[in-house]
């Protein structure tokens, strides 16, 4: 798996963690998390994962989410990779791409 660092701007952190677990759906399967959650395959391995979660120091409104997501989502092409880390979630207010941590191997 590979991760992507990002930073997420909410007015609590109830709602940053909402944003990021929708992030978590919307990169990778674009569904509703009720039309997944059942299946052991996509829920387990191809929506992203929260792996870590804290918020900003010095920043009353950011907090920083680092996301994991499946190899297999980015069909090992470049263009799908960036697709995987930006995608949709590239032109929500307040999330932005802080670093990309590519998997070993």
């Amino acid at each position: 798996r590979f991760e992507v660092v990002y930073h997420v701007s909410a007015t609590s952190e109830a709602d940053a963690r909402e944003r990021t677990f929708g992030m978590c759906l919307e990169q990778t399967v674009e569904l509703p998390e009720k039309l997944v959650r059942d299946d052991p395959f996509i829920w387990g391995t191809v929506v992203g994962k929260i792996e870590e979660f804290k918020k900003v120091e010095g920043k009353p409104d950011l907090w920083q989410a680092k996301v994991s997501y499946a190899n297999d989502t980015t069909g090992y092409e470049f263009t799908q990779f960036l697709n995987v880390v930006f995608g949709n979630t590239s032109i929500q207010q307040g999330i932005t791409v802080e670093d990309i941590l590519p998997s070993e191997g």
